[in-house]
Order: C-alpha cells, then structure tokens, then sequence
C-alpha cells in the first residue's frame, strides 16, 4: 500500500489516493445551512477496494462519478 501512497479513506473502509485538485474554488451554501463553505471545483481520487476492505454507502451533496476497475491477477482470476 505505501508503495502506492494511498492513505485509509475515514468513514469508508478503503484505500484512496487524491489525483487532481482544481485550482478553482467555489462557495456553496448546501439546503438546511446558512453557512457558506468554499470547496474545490473539481476533485479526483483513485479508490482501492480490497478483499478485507469495503466501500461504505453514503450520500454525499456534491456530484459523483464511479469509473470501476477491476484488478485481474494470474493466481486469482475471475
């Protein structure tokens, strides 16, 4: 795992590693808040789901998209 710096994903049960970070920020006050917060335009990740981790359900107010990978080793094929 730390050849790959990738560092435990709180609340979930995986592995992730940040790979892009817009430079541009945008405010955002989400429905139920009157507290603006500033967030990244745009965020990407790589996510390692191992067979003793998981990927947690959970909402989240921002969108998202899932590219899923699948990892295929000589000693554990499909």
């Amino acid at each position: 795992m730390s050849q790959l710096l990738i560092k435990h994903m709180p609340g979930e049960g995986g592995f992730y590693r940040e790979t892009y970070r817009s430079k541009e920020n945008i405010e955002i006050t989400f429905k139920g808040s009157t507290t603006p917060v500033t967030r990244s335009l745009n965020t990407q990740i790589h996510y390692l789901v191992t067979e003793n981790s998981f990927s947690a359900l959970h909402r989240i107010k921002q969108d998202e998209i899932y590219h899923f990978n699948v990892l295929l080793l000589a000693e554990n094929p499909l």
